[in-house]
């Protein structure tokens, strides 16, 4: 037993109450992603939800910065291949794991390994010698290769892999002839984007037939402006939105391009970081959602424009706020993504019915005020226990709950 004399729960409840907590998981749940988010996420929930069966829960929680690495450990041995793959690419996940990541039989979980920033050299070596050419290429990808490793790779059977290096290093102008020439537009658009080809190549790639070729020359940097000039008049869209996102795209040809009808060609200048700060602060307010979070994600837009912008958004748009917030990492404060996220809560809850995920929303200590008061006199003895977990509870609504006829949820209220 584990209730004292009096009828509350002693100190072994905790355990208790997790099995209590999966026995609700009935059916799969499916998880907005915005849950895992780690403003919305308590910490003392992650090795609970660890122990849900589903997949899902497992990859979403590996995106919580603060998952203990004992937990992201026991991931790594998951039957579920994509889990194993998000655990290969956490920078958390140690050195060991790594290795044991780097000998999977899945090249997905082979190649997260080789993407992975923190992978030692040592691990990278050996990957740059696996037998699926899509491991090798995702190890070519790192610019601090050692040179011999860069030109090994540089002689791989796979396009794809040499391309990758011949994409970023200084190789001799003969080289880069030959490559320019290759009859694969894959090898002559990695000359296109290195900018250390000579300019008399970039101008034949700047004619080439192949729209991906002419594409990468209108982003690299050494493309001279009368070719960025050139290459803004071409028909297709995908070369223009290279020389809308190239920095050295003079003014008047950005303030064309902020007014194209193709909402990828607006986008690329609103993610270039030579623009003006008059065309972000009209591109901020664009009616393409894609193009105001463009704005957004450049390094080059003033706080004041992003708060802005971000407030605009809606619960519709959380997936692409957390995929600007992974790129803008410590350049904004969280509580500038507070509004949206508790808008989301405040959708979200109306329309859920799994159990588990109910008590991922109402555990968050973004939950607005008015839905703990509601959900304190929940009929279900797990909404009340998220409540009295909840750190932004009411003293009176704690106090409350101090008295609930649920011995788990006394416990919570009297502990929290």
């Amino acid at each position: 037993m584990h209730v004292a004399i009096a009828g509350e729960v002693a100190d072994a409840w905790r355990s208790v109450l997790t099995d209590q907590i999966l026995l609700l998981n009935t059916r799969p749940a499916i998880v907005p992603s915005f849950l895992f988010d780690p403003e919305i996420l308590p910490v003392w929930l992650l090795p609970i939800l660890a122990l849900v069966p589903d997949a899902s829960m497992r990859v979403g929680l590996l995106h919580h910065p603060e998952l203990p690495p004992a937990i992201i450990e026991q991931f790594a041995l998951d039957s579920s291949e994509n889990v194993r793959a998000v655990v290969a690419l956490n920078e958390s996940t140690s050195p060991h794991v790594l290795a044991q990541l780097a000998d999977d039989p899945a090249p997905r979980v082979r190649g997260s390994v080789a993407l992975n920033g923190k992978t030692p050299l040592a691990l990278r070596e050996v990957l740059a010698t696996d037998p699926d050419p899509s491991v090798r290429s995702k190890v070519a990808m790192h610019s601090t290769l050692p040179e011999d490793l860069s030109l090994q790779l540089l002689d791989d059977t796979e396009p794809e892999v040499r391309a990758r290096v011949i994409a970023r290093l200084p190789l001799p102008p003969q080289h880069f002839e030959a490559f320019a020439h290759d009859a694969d537009p894959i090898i002559r658009r990695a000359v296109a984007i290195n900018w250390q080809a000579p300019l008399l190549l970039l101008e034949q790639l700047a004619r080439d037939a192949h729209p991906q070729v002419r594409k990468y020359t209108s982003i690299n940097r050494n493309t001279p402006v009368q070719m960025l000039l050139q290459l803004g008049e071409d028909a297709d869209s995908l070369v223009r939105s290279g020389v809308a996102l190239n920095r050295h795209t003079p003014d008047f040809l950005l303030e064309r391009f902020a007014a194209d009808g193709e909402p990828s060609i607006r986008s690329s200048v609103a993610a270039n970081l030579g623009v003006s700060s008059a065309l972000l602060v009209r591109l901020a307010a664009d009616d393409e959602v894609s193009v105001r979070l463009a704005v957004c994600k450049n390094p080059a837009t003033p706080l004041e424009i992003i708060t802005h912008t971000v407030a605009t958004l809606s619960p519709n748009h959380l997936s692409l706020v957390q995929g600007m917030r992974s790129v803008l990492g410590a350049k904004l404060p969280p509580a500038v993504f507070h509004p949206v996220l508790k808008q989301a809560l405040r959708s979200q809850i109306a329309q859920e019915n799994s159990p588990i995920v109910r008590l991922m929303m109402l555990a968050s200590p973004l939950l607005p005020p008015e839905i703990i008061q509601e959900h304190s006199i929940s009929w279900h003895w797990i909404e009340r226990y998220a409540i009295a977990c909840n750190p932004n509870a009411p003293r009176e609504t704690r106090a409350q709950l101090m008295q609930d006829g649920n011995r788990y949820v006394r416990a919570a209220a009297k502990n929290w």
